[in-house]
């Protein structure tokens, strides 16, 4: 559900505001070789999911939660997004924030939260490095705007 609503956000961004390149990085690293390709799961699917759950659940939402379920979930996701940075990957950190947040809420461990949120770094890589690729999908300019590549 989570990786079909960020899709939905992607395309939905690319619909409306075109291009997004602030990723493009991770995304030339999937698809540069077998090294870089799992050095960067390694790194963006088992080691960034285990920092900063720990840190965003374990710390942030946790003191948060003693405000109420609004401001451990919400404000804590929207915190999260904000370190993401800005562009397409805002709301999408902004929606694996919640995922995570009700998780750790529900289950009192931040353990789910890691396995969520590396299964969701972990399957995007694997489909950039397949080819599957949301900007890739339509070379049409969006609004008159003229797409870079």
């Amino acid at each position: 559900m989570g990786y079909g609503l960020s899709l939905l956000i992607q395309y939905g961004w690319l619909h409306f505001v075109g291009a997004d390149q602030s990723q493009s990085v991770l995304h030339n690293a999937a698809q540069a070789g077998a090294l870089a390709f799992t050095l960067s799961l390694i790194g963006g699917a088992v080691l960034t999911p285990l920092g900063e759950e720990f840190l965003f659940r374990g710390v942030v939402a946790n003191a948060l939660n003693r405000y109420g379920a609004w401001a451990g979930i919400g404000l804590s996701s929207v915190i999260f997004g904000l370190i993401h940075g800005v562009g397409v990957v805002l709301p999408v950190a902004i929606m694996v924030g919640v995922l995570s947040a009700i998780l750790f809420r529900k289950t009192g461990s931040v353990w789910p939260c890691v396995v969520l949120h590396a299964v969701y770094n972990g399957f995007p890589k694997s489909g950039f490095r397949a080819g599957l690729r949301p900007d890739a999908v339509s070379e049409t300019p969006v609004h008159g705007a003229s797409r870079s590549r």
